[in-house]
């Protein structure tokens, strides 16, 4: 059974990975709530309960991309002395 919390996880995971799509190619101003919630086939509620407004969407997904550009960086850091004794 699906708890409540794993299904409100779900719902944010969907509507961040359709706005990165959505920001991606139309930018932050071409981006149309209702086409990003048609998307993925929830409502504008599910949005503003998860994020507030657009302004606060945005910041979602720029926060998310820092933390894998971090995890990025560490991992490099970890992997690059190894790589420059191989080759």
């Amino acid at each position: 059974m699906t708890t409540r919390s794993s299904m409100m996880e779900k719902t944010r995971s969907e509507l961040l990975a359709q706005a990165r799509v959505l920001f991606a190619s139309k930018g932050f101003a071409g981006t149309a709530l209702e086409e990003l919630t048609a998307d993925v086939g929830l409502t504008r509620g599910a949005l503003y309960h998860h994020f507030g407004n657009k302004k606060g969407l945005f910041y979602a997904v720029v926060q998310q991309l820092d933390s894998e550009m971090d995890l990025g960086s560490v991992i490099l850091n970890v992997v690059k002395p190894h790589l420059s004794k191989r080759f």
